[in-house]
């Protein structure tokens, strides 16, 4: 009796160290499929957040060139227009937007306002991403592109240029000036290190010897070792 007691003892320890034991592998087994499962979404949100941030180089493939279209309204606000490349096998597009919508508001809720930035065009046709955004003004720009931009006063921005080597030409006579020599000079001032084309809305008079003009209110910007400054 008291040998059969023992062997009974003796078994249900066994069982409850084989179910202890299954209860461990199934645990490790999804663990692993849970860091198996996250890998692959961290993968994957990686790339999405990947042709949201190649989106926000914004360059425009059709019409002008390789270059982002940067249009700037009298009211301060600006809007931006690009292309990129978008392979529908590797990305899902609601997926892109959502994330885009998301950034956008992440930045909104920082400044405290809803209109800071919008995104108010995107789409996908014949393997090409369209985006349009549009911002309240140059800050946000410069902020939410981490570039350095403004406009604003021309006589301002010239004074800050006072005592450097920023020289600008003249569009109508291809004269060279410096700062201080067009310190009597009315209108508006635009100061980027981008990579555009940048549409304002006057006539270009001067601007930085890195500047294309290329039509009567549009110039082509390069990024580069220098500040670009179009006067119109």
């Amino acid at each position: 009796m008291e040998q059969r007691k023992r062997k009974r003892k003796k078994s249900r320890k066994r069982r409850l160290k084989q179910k202890r034991i299954r209860a461990y592998l199934a645990r490790t087994v999804f663990v692993l499929i849970i860091l198996a499962f996250s890998a692959f979404l961290i993968f994957g949100l990686t790339k999405l957040f990947g042709l949201v941030r190649s989106l926000g180089d914004r360059r425009l493939s059709s019409g002008i060139g390789e270059e982002k279209l940067l249009v700037l309204h009298r009211n301060g606000s600006l809007s931006e227009t690009s292309r990129e490349n978008f392979d529908s096998a590797a990305y899902d597009s609601d997926g892109v937007e959502e994330l885009a919508r998301k950034e956008i508001d992440a930045y909104n809720a920082y400044t405290g306002k809803e209109d800071s930035v919008k995104l108010t065009g995107l789409s996908f046709k014949n393997g090409e991403a369209l985006i349009t955004m549009e911002y309240a003004g140059a800050m946000e720009y410069a902020e939410f592109n981490r570039k350095n931009f403004l406009f604003g006063d021309a006589r301002e921005i010239l004074e800050e240029l006072y005592g450097t080597d920023v020289q600008f030409v003249s569009v109508k006579d291809s004269g060279v000036y410096t700062p201080e020599e067009l310190n009597k000079v009315k209108g508006r001032a635009v100061v980027l290190d981008d990579t555009a084309i940048v549409s304002v809305p006057g006539r270009i008079r001067f601007a930085s010897p890195n500047v294309d003009v290329v039509k009567a209110k549009q110039a082509r910007v390069r990024e580069g070792d220098r500040i670009s400054v179009i006067i119109y």
